[in-house]
This record gives C-alpha cells, sequence and structure tokens, in this order.
C-alpha cells in the first residue's frame, strides 16, 4: 500500500479507489503539497452515526463512549426483518429529541444483536440496514441543527445520499489521515458532513474530529 501510495503521489493524477480503507492507511504518503483550507461554518457538537460492524470502528465508538460520549443503539430487530417503516424512524428521532442531554457527542449505532426472521443473504441484510440508517441521518439532519454529523461507514453514507438525492460529496479537508469534512448541496443549500470508512483509524479517532470542531468552532467565536 505504502509504494502505490507514493506511486500515486509521484504521478499525480486523479484517483478513484475501491476497497479505500487499506489504501487510507497510507495515503497521502507525503504532506508537502500545499493545501487550501478554507473556512467553514460548523457546530462544535457531533453527531455520529455508524452503520459499520468492523471491530476496528467498534473500538473506537467504545473509545468515545469511555470519554464521555452519549451512545444509543438503533432497534436491529426490527431493520434487518424489514419492520422499522419511515413513520418508526420519524418517532424514534422524536423521542431521541426528548431524551438527548445536551452532550458534546451523540452516537447512534447498529450493536445491536438481531433474530432474522426469514432467511436472508449478508448482502441483503448489509442493504436494509444502509437503506434504513440512511433515512434515519435524513430525518435527524432537519431535528438536530446544532449538531455537525459524521457518518462511519460506505453503504450508510450511500443510504443517506440515496434519500436525499444528491449525488455528490465536494471534500472541502482531510481531518485526519482517511477521515473528510465534505460539502454537499440539498434544496439549494450548503451543507456540511464528515465522513469516513469502516475499516482503518486508531482508537482515539472520533476524539480527534472532537478536536478538529472545537477549534473551528471556536473561530467563529
Amino acid at each position: 500500500m505504502n509504494l502505490i501510495a507514493d506511486k500515486i503521489f509521484i504521478e499525480d493524477r486523479d484517483l478513484i479507489s475501491a476497497g479505500c480503507a487499506g489504501l487510507l492507511e497510507a495515503f497521502p504518503a507525503k504532506t508537502e503539497k500545499h493545501i487550501v483550507k478554507s473556512s467553514v461554518n460548523l457546530n462544535e457538537n457531533l453527531l455520529v452515526i455508524t452503520g459499520s460492524i468492523n471491530e476496528v470502528s467498534l473500538n473506537q465508538i467504545d473509545h468515545a463512549v469511555k470519554k464521555g460520549a452519549t451512545r444509543y443503539h438503533v432497534p436491529m430487530n426490527l431493520i434487518v426483518n424489514e419492520k422499522w417503516s419511515e413513520n418508526d424512524i420519524d418517532v424514534y428521532t422524536e423521542s431521541l429529541l426528548k431524551e438527548i442531554i445536551p452532550s458534546s457527542t451523540i452516537i447512534l449505532d447498529t450493536q445491536q444483536s438481531f433474530l432474522i426472521e426469514q432467511p436472508i443473504s449478508r448482502d441483503q441484510i448489509g442493504k436494509i440496514i444502509a437503506k434504513c440508517m440512511g433515512v434515519l441521518v435524513y430525518k435527524m439532519v432537519s431535528k438536530f441543527p446544532d449538531y455537525t454529523f459524521m457518518i462511519i461507514g460506505g453503504d450508510t453514507l450511500q443510504g443517506f445520499m440515496q434519500e436525499l438525492g444528491i449525488h455528490s460529496l465536494s471534500p472541502v479537508r482531510e481531518i485526519v489521515p482517511g477521515v473528510v469534512l465534505a460539502k454537499y448541496f440539498y434544496k439549494d443549500k450548503e451543507h456540511y458532513l464528515v465522513t469516513k470508512s469502516g475499516a482503518f483509524g486508531p482508537d482515539n479517532l472520533i476524539a480527534q474530529v472532537e478536536s478538529f470542531l472545537r477549534k473551528e468552532s471556536g473561530k467563529k467565536k
């Protein structure tokens, strides 16, 4: 991966990668390139939504909870058996609004055991989870305007984009290696989102994102 990252840097060509988590550990291989850091309007509070079941992501979430983040689970039994309707998601988000105590970091994850009622492939389970989590993010963005959203897991991010009907994200800044602040337009308004693949990064990665948001929000004051 280091050799590939070096080659990409030297050739300085546009890159499209598949299965990018491993490459993100090595790229960018160099840091001498000049990076323009634009100023963006971000909220200090972080709301993390993850559909990833990778052990690396689990460790990162556990670490954040130990450091004070508030964690909530989504109802996996209902999701995988396709019994979590859009109306149920509305009820869930409304209950979160009432239940959540103001905190710098809120985490919603899929880390609950579940029992599948009908035979279904692992791939189909992934698609169902991604769809539901995408709808969940879509519902929450408007209800939690004082939070910066972070999505962990490419399938969840794709589900969110499909729900909004947006086709592209514009990278604004790499917060830490492999974690990107991205911009998108929805209903002619500019929005920002932190994105991360599931299978990479240190245990304290979420804390690093929190630190970045504190610095950015501090610039507004």
